[in-house]
């Protein structure tokens, strides 16, 4: 057995008994704002299924919309040094970022000095933390590095921004090269990339957790009364708004869906990215949308809370993401798949991420080739008309999401990894 057969097998299949009778003090860090976003959702489930397993589990974070700084979530704890609402592109903003990321440093340092915890685990890469890696290192404290997708410096000009491209890239050699584990997401290209970079350091590959059952629960008569949609087909997009996810793709497929199949609205639940990662200049989305002239066919909602989410995703006949064949794209691991097939909806995606080596075309999910809004607009209209498509594609694929998706699969992969990694 080899490929993706094999890894999927070994996820369903692999808890240790041997991992699961050691308990352990983890502490999982990340500069981003907690639980928000990818990065943040993603940390949440990881907490979960380790507190749940029986670990003692804390989460650091720069900034928390979980306050204050040593909440209880769920069975773990939840260290903070700045809230949500902290920051912005101002001076006040800036000054509130260094102060957090001088407190969390502070606290990575008495932790590894203090032996607070068995085995710290790095959410993607910063600076800081290639600060404290191999002071661990040289201390033998247990790091990982985790990381779903290659990290996006941007295309932005200037000194500065070269000056902070190498200072991610050395930063990443370091946190790979001392970690005593590294988590990535699947894509071959991940895992060629710190083959490369830290050959003799163990990788585990596992996709982004989220918790199935619960994204399987939103109410879509809710969502359709919300938004006064009772008698429309709903095309639902949920994430960041930006050209790398494909979203100026999926608005000029508008027209050619509607000509195809008529009487849906596409919503769009996420933040507007100010800064575009393709383009490096922001993109007026909403008055493209005006130039089409689908104003009555798009809904930007914004970030929605997370009950309100489940239920657009419910109540969605189609969910879709649209993104390109980019760079970035390649060795991303997308934590918003597993959960589109949790919610038990039909999904259209674009054929990126190495997603068809998991997932069949036509079973478990729709696909259409990325950057091609024809072929897009032919995939929303073939999922919308076709009734047992559709069922099919939901139930097959919310199957699969339970199968490989769910934080609980995380969990047992990643104990047995960290066992492997000890001997």
């Amino acid at each position: 057995m080899s490929g993706m057969s094999e890894w999927a097998n070994c996820i369903t299949n692999s808890i240790c008994t041997e991992c699961l009778s050691l308990t352990m003090r983890a502490l999982i860090v990340g500069t981003f704002i907690f639980p928000q976003g990818a990065a943040g959702r993603a940390t949440h489930m990881q907490a979960l299924g380790l507190a749940q397993a029986g670990h003692e589990v804390v989460v650091a974070a720069c900034r928390s919309a979980v306050r204050p700084s040593g909440t209880k979530l769920d069975g773990f704890t939840v260290k903070s040094f700045g809230s949500a609402e902290e920051g912005g592109n101002g001076l006040s903003g800036r000054l509130h970022w260094i102060k957090a990321q001088l407190g969390l440093l502070a606290y990575l340092l008495i932790s590894v000095f203090g032996r607070r915890f068995d085995c710290i685990m790095f959410y993607g890469v910063a600076p800081i933390f290639a600060v404290v890696a191999p002071i661990a290192s040289l201390l033998r404290r247990r790091t990982c590095l985790i990381q779903y997708d290659l990290m996006n410096t941007g295309v932005f000009a200037g000194f500065w921004n070269y000056l902070y491209r190498q200072l991610i890239i050395g930063s990443e050699i370091i946190l790979a090269r001392c970690a005593s584990l590294i988590i990535i997401g699947y894509a071959t290209a991940l895992a060629d990339v710190f083959k490369q970079m830290a050959p003799t350091t163990p990788r585990v590959r596992v996709w982004p957790p989220t918790d199935t059952l619960r994204f399987g629960t939103g109410n879509a008569d809710r969502a359709r009364h919300r938004y006064g949609v009772e008698n429309q087909k709903l095309v639902v997009y949920a994430g960041a708004i930006g050209r790398l996810e494909g979203i100026d793709i999926l608005l000029s497929a508008v027209p050619e869906a509607q000509r195809l199949c008529p009487n849906f609205k596409v919503f769009l639940a996420g933040p507007i990215l100010q800064n575009d990662y393709v383009s490096g200049r922001p993109m007026d989305f909403e008055q493209m949308v005006h130039d089409l002239g689908i104003r009555e066919a798009v809904q930007f909602v914004g970030v929605l809370p997370t009950d309100q989410l489940l239920d657009l995703l419910a109540a969605a006949d189609c969910l879709v993401m649209p993104k390109i064949d980019h760079p970035s794209n390649t060795a991303a691991s997308p934590i918003k798949v597993g959960e589109y097939l949790a919610a038990g909806r039909p999904v259209v995606a674009s054929r990126v991420c190495e997603l068809d080596t998991w997932l069949k075309h036509g079973e478990d999910i729709w696909f259409c080739a990325p950057g091609d809004q024809q072929s897009l607009a032919e995939a929303i209209a073939q999922v919308l008309t076709d009734v047992d498509l559709a069922g099919k594609l939901a139930a097959n694929g919310q199957k699969k999401a339970h199968q490989v998706c769910d934080y609980r699969a995380w969990v047992s992969r990643v104990e047995a990894a960290l066992n492997i990694s000890q001997e």
